[in-house]
């Protein structure tokens, strides 16, 4: 939850005035962000804990679902958060096909572009997608957000299925599904995504693996 300077003066046993000062120069540096009632941790430093692979319980929860998932649709699963702007892949579990889609732990993504990234601000508030759509219009080419208006409709639209569609517009001839995962205060923690070449990966092969996704995300989530 946020706290204000004066709690976080009282919980942290320094003055006010120190504890404003500590909070400003954090909060400048991208670490927490201002909320209605004060301040709480920001994106960057909750991608971060997330990230860090090593000891992480999470990673190892997920990783079953992951390769039961891959074994499943026979496509390329990854895990996802967002890193200041940018979705950060910390997870894969690969095709068992002789043909897959190639690509790195730890490479970074345009979340606009990708299903990853849009189930994730799917999961978000208003005022995150506003405040990501104020950065991605910034961005250079060809990676900057032309269509604000398309991108609304589009997080509406995985809003309402529970779900989002990467459809070649990361990579021509990928496509890839993907589900958000939310923790106890309902707010995205990373996401979960199949991605395979489009010509195996059709819409019909998408649609039929949608209701294990979709489940896929309501149990780790309540876990």
């Amino acid at each position: 939850e946020p706290l204000s300077v004066r709690e976080v003066a009282l919980g942290t046993g320094i003055n006010r005035t120190t504890a404003h000062r500590l909070l400003a120069s954090v909060h400048r540096r991208g670490w927490i962000e201002r909320a209605a009632a004060g301040y709480r941790p920001g994106p960057r430093f909750l991608a971060l804990v997330r990230a860090s692979l090593d000891g992480r319980d999470f990673v190892d929860e997920v990783r079953p679902t992951m390769e039961r998932l891959s074994l499943l649709s026979r496509e390329t699963v990854h895990l996802g958060v967002l890193d200041n702007h940018d979705m950060l892949h910390i997870e894969k579990v690969d095709s068992p096909e002789t043909v897959g889609v190639s690509s790195r732990v730890g490479t970074r993504a345009v979340p606009h572009l990708t299903g990853l990234g849009k189930a994730m601000l799917a999961a978000g508030s208003d005022d995150d997608l506003e405040a990501y759509i104020a950065q991605a219009r910034t961005r250079p080419e060809p990676h900057v957000l032309a269509d604000a208006q398309a991108l609304r409709d589009d997080i509406t639209l995985a809003r309402q299925r529970g779900y989002s569609i990467d459809d070649g517009e990361s990579s021509p001839g990928v496509r890839c599904l993907a589900v958000a995962i939310r923790g106890v205060d309902d707010r995205p923690l990373f996401a979960i995504s199949l991605t395979g070449p489009s010509g195996r990966f059709t819409p019909e092969r998408l649609e039929a693996c949608v209701p294990e996704m979709l489940s896929v995300a309501r149990i780790l989530s309540t876990q």
